[in-house]
C-alpha cells in the first residue's frame, strides 16, 4: 500500500516554531485543536496568515482546499486563554467606571474653580479637559499620565479649545489591542476622547506631533460627526492654528520649555547648553539652474500630497461616526479582509527596505537602524550624548573605543569615543521619518551615494520632539541610512554562501526614487552635487 503524503509546515507563534505534518485531508478545526495543545491559544481566538490563503472557508474545510503546501511558512496570532479572561476582567471594569462617568456626565456638568495662580491671562477654566485618565491594566501608566498631562496643558492645543470653545468631559488613551486600526475616537460629541499613545507592541509612545495631530482631528468631531466638507474645512483650520500660535509664539524668542514665556538660561547653563554638530549636508540653497518659484512651487505640491496622504490615512484611523460616537464595525477591516483588498506587488522581491539607520551623535532594525554619537572625546560630553540616544530611541547605548592613538585630536587607544544604538523594525522608520521632517523632506543628490545609501544632518536633537534638558545641552547629529532588498542575506550567511547579481544590488537611482515616492521627497539639484 502507498504511504498517505503529508503536508509537512512551520507554524511561529510569538518567536516560537511549531514543524507540523498533517494529512491533506485534516481538517482546518483538526490543525485549530492541534495549535490550542501546542500554544494555549483557544481555537476561537487563533488568526492565520500565510501565502495563499482562501478568501473563504469552515471549519470542515481541508488543509489542501484552505491552500496549505509543503513548506509554508505559518503565522499563529491570538491571546491565550488567561490572558484573555485577564483582559476582559479589566475591560469589564474599566466599562464599569466609564458608564459610572456617563451618569454623573448626565446629572450636570461640575462646576470647576480654580485653585492656584495663573501664568497666563483670565480665560474661561470650562474650555479644557475636565478629567485625565490612563488605563491601569497596561504598562507604566504613570508615563501614559504624563503623556496626556504635557498634551492636554499644550498652550497651541489650550489656545484652540478656548478660541473655538471645546470642552472635553475626560481624556484617555485607546489600548491597540482593542481597535489595532484606530488611532482616535470621539465619544458623545466630547465627552469621552480616545487617544492611541502606544506603539503595537507597547515599547514605547507615539510620537507627540502625530498624536497631537489625531487630538485636532478629534475635536473636530465635537461639532461635526461625519468626515464631510464642514468637518474637513474645521479640521484644517484647527491644525493652522496650532501652527500659527506656535509660530507667534517663537517670534523672538526661542522656546526650549512649554509655556508662552522664553527660556533664559543662567551663565553656567550657557556654557553647557552649547552645540555640538559633526556632519550635516551645510546649506540647502535654491539650485543655480532653478528660480525660486519654481522651488516653491515643487515644495508645494509635495507638501500638500503628503498631507493630504496623512489626511486620508487619519481619516481611515478614526472610529468616530455621526453624532453618536459609536464604533462601526463594519468600517474596520479585519486581517482577512485587508489580505484580500492589497494588490500584490509585481516582484517582491526587487522591493526596497531599510536594512539600518545610523545617527551619529544619537543613531541606526525587523531591519536595524543604528544610532550612533561620536563626540570625539570621552568624558562628560560622552555621557551627555548617551542620555540623549537614550530619549530618543528608548534604548540603553552601546560605548565605542578607539583602535589607534592619534595625538593631533587627543584621542588615546581604548578610550571611549561614542556611542550608538541598534533599533531594528518599524522603529528605524519611525525615527527616520522625524529626521527627515526636520528636514522638511528635501535632501541632495550629494546625500545619496552609489551603492543606494543616504544621509543628512541636523543641528539641533530637541528638533526631533526631545525635551531641552539644562544638563545635559544641544546636540547635533547626523542620519545615515543602509538600503537593501530581499535576499541580500545570501552574501552574508555563513551556509551556503552565494553572490548577489548586479541588477539585485542598490543604486543611487533606486533609492532616490524609493524617497520620493515612499516620504513623497524633493531632490534638490544643483551644481555641487
Amino acid at each position: 500500500m502507498d504511504t498517505p503524503s503529508l503536508i509537512s509546515f512551520q507554524v511561529t507563534y510569538r518567536g516560537a516554531i511549531h514543524p507540523l505534518s498533517l494529512l491533506p485531508e485534516s481538517t482546518l478545526a483538526m490543525l485549530q485543536i492541534r495549535l490550542e495543545e501546542l500554544t494555549s491559544v483557544p481555537p476561537s481566538q487563533q488568526k492565520l496568515i500565510y501565502k495563499g490563503k482562501k478568501p473563504s472557508h469552515t471549519d470542515d474545510t481541508t488543509l489542501q482546499e484552505a491552500g496549505f503546501k509543503n513548506g509554508i511558512r505559518v503565522q499563529l496570532l491570538g491571546a491565550t486563554a488567561e490572558e484573555v479572561g485577564g483582559i476582559r476582567k479589566i475591560e469589564d471594569e474599566q466599562r464599569k467606571r466609564e458608564r459610572i462617568m456617563r451618569e454623573r456626565a448626565l446629572k450636570g456638568t461640575v462646576k470647576v474653580r480654580s485653585t492656584g495662580l495663573s501664568t497666563f491671562s483670565p480665560l474661561p477654566t470650562q474650555y479644557r479637559f475636565h478629567k485625565l485618565e490612563p488605563l491601569p491594566h497596561l504598562p507604566k501608566p504613570e508615563t501614559a499620565l504624563s503623556f496626556l498631562e504635557r498634551i492636554s496643558s499644550d498652550p497651541a492645543v489650550l489656545h484652540v479649545m478656548q478660541a473655538h470653545r471645546f470642552s472635553v468631559g475626560m481624556l484617555t488613551e485607546l489600548a491597540p489591542h482593542e481597535q489595532p486600526n484606530l488611532l482616535g475616537l470621539n465619544m458623545n460629541a466630547g465627552q469621552v476622547i480616545k487617544l492611541r499613545i502606544r506603539t503595537d507592541v507597547y515599547d514605547g509612545f507615539r510620537p507627540y506631533l502625530d498624536v497631537r495631530r489625531v487630538l485636532c482631528h478629534e475635536l473636530s468631531h465635537n461639532v461635526w460627526g461625519d468626515h464631510d466638507n464642514n468637518f474637513k474645512e474645521l479640521n484644517s483650520r484647527l491644525n493652522r492654528e496650532v501652527v500659527e500660535f506656535e509660530r507667534a509664539a517663537r517670534e523672538g524668542a526661542h522656546l526650549l520649555v512649554d509655556g508662552l514665556g522664553g527660556y533664559q538660561p543662567t551663565s553656567e547653563l550657557e556654557a553647557e547648553a552649547r552645540v555640538y554638530v559633526l556632519g550635516g549636508d551645510g546649506v540647502t540653497g535654491p539650485s543655480a539652474n532653478e528660480s525660486i518659484e519654481e522651488r516653491r512651487r515643487r515644495m508645494l505640491e509635495a507638501t500638500m500630497n503628503r498631507l493630504r496622504k496623512e489626511e486620508e490615512e487619519l481619516e481611515q484611523s478614526c472610529g468616530t461616526r455621526g453624532t453618536t460616537g459609536k464604533i462601526i464595525d463594519d468600517d474596520i477591516p479585519g486581517i482577512d479582509d485587508m489580505a484580500d483588498t492589497k494588490t500584490a506587488p509585481t516582484n517582491p522581491m526587487r522591493e526596497l527596505r531599510i536594512e539600518k539607520l545610523v545617527i551619529t551623535h544619537p543613531s541606526p532594525p525587523a531591519f536595524p537602524c543604528l544610532a550612533d554619537i561620536s563626540v570625539g572625546e570621552s568624558g562628560d560630553r560622552l555621557t551627555r550624548a548617551s542620555k540623549v540616544l537614550e530619549q530618543l530611541t528608548g534604548q540603553t547605548p552601546v560605548t565605542s573605543k578607539a583602535r589607534y592613538t592619534v595625538r593631533t585630536f587627543g584621542i588615546r587607544r581604548n578610550e571611549k569615543i561614542a556611542v550608538h544604538v541598534t533599533i531594528r523594525g518599524p522603529k528605524a522608520e519611525e525615527i527616520l521619518e522625524r529626521g527627515l521632517k526636520v528636514k522638511e523632506y528635501e535632501l541632495r543628490r550629494r546625500n545619496f551615494s552609489e551603492t543606494g545609501n543616504f544621509g543628512f544632518g541636523i543641528q539641533e536633537h530637541i528638533d526631533l520632539g526631545a525635551r531641552y534638558d539644562p544638563g545635559i545641552g544641544i546636540f547635533g547629529m547626523d542620519f545615515y541610512v543602509v538600503m537593501g532588498r530581499p535576499g541580500n542575506r545570501v552574501a552574508k550567511r555563513r551556509v551556503k554562501t552565494a553572490r548577489v547579481g548586479p541588477s539585485h544590488r542598490v543604486g543611487k537611482d533606486d533609492t532616490m526614487a524609493w524617497f520620493k515616492q515612499r516620504f513623497d521627497g524633493i531632490i534638490l539639484v544643483s551644481f555641487l552635487t
